[in-house]
């Protein structure tokens, strides 16, 4: 074999070899990780009180569908409604991004959105969210989700909701309260059940390959024991 052709194939030997510990590394970290960013999911509404006072609205109230006429949603909660009842949803957090209504009107209605954010008459986001639930006995139980505004933040119209504890799968719905002439954007970070499922499987393979290999590990040093005691038995 010429001097070429060796070198030749010892870089393919190497390039292999290095591509054999990446795919081991990334397969590291995707065990130690557990949940990663590929699965999240992202769902947005704008929730839009024309009145001049306060409303109270349900979301996601999957099998009650109970609903405020005098809130517009847009789009609507029905399809994420649908897709609840057959794949519930685990909420990572909620963003909220908050406009008021131009209160000036003409022939009674109100004329559209003011071009920029103004200072809010009683302000949006320190309003919380509110989970409310009921079970097969007709127990209720709520939770209430307090917005994290940051001190550093220069906007005064934006929150966020930390609910990593929260499941929405029809048992539980949320309530808000929107003010007079605003509109709330409200951003919906989240995960599909079927998605956790799928991790929670591949959690189970990993660690049952673990086991296996510890137990075949600890099999195979058993047996070198006992040769070692069978030839000092000769």
């Amino acid at each position: 074999m010429k001097k070429e052709e060796k070198i030749l194939l010892g870089l393919i030997g190497v390039g292999a070899l290095i591509g054999i510990y990446a795919l081991y590394r990334k397969n590291k970290n995707e065990e130690k990780s557990g949940f990663n960013d590929d699965g999240i999911k992202v769902a947005q509404f704008d929730l839009i009180n024309n009145t001049s006072i306060q409303q109270k609205i349900n979301l996601f109230d999957a099998f009650g569908g109970s609903s405020n006429p005098n809130v517009e949603v847009s789009p609507s909660f029905n399809f994420m409604n649908n897709s609840i009842r057959s794949n519930p949803k685990y909420v990572n957090s909620f963003n909220i991004n908050v406009t008021t209504k131009n209160t000036s009107k003409e022939n009674g209605t109100l004329t559209g959105l003011t071009p920029t954010i103004v200072t809010l008459t009683s302000n949006q986001t320190s309003m919380p969210i509110t989970k409310i639930c009921q079970d097969a006995s007709g127990n209720g139980s709520t939770q209430v989700f307090y917005p994290i505004i940051s001190e550093f933040q220069f906007r005064e119209n934006i929150a966020t909701f930390n609910t990593k504890d929260l499941v929405l799968d029809g048992n539980c719905y949320l309530n808000y309260t929107i003010n007079p002439n605003t509109i709330v954007r409200l951003t919906m970070n989240y995960y599909d059940k079927s998605y956790i499922d799928a991790i929670h499987e591949q959690q189970l393979r990993v660690q049952q390959q673990q086991n296996t290999a510890q137990d075949n590990k600890h099999q195979v040093k058993t047996k070198k024991k006992k040769r070692k005691f069978l030839w000092f038995n000769i």
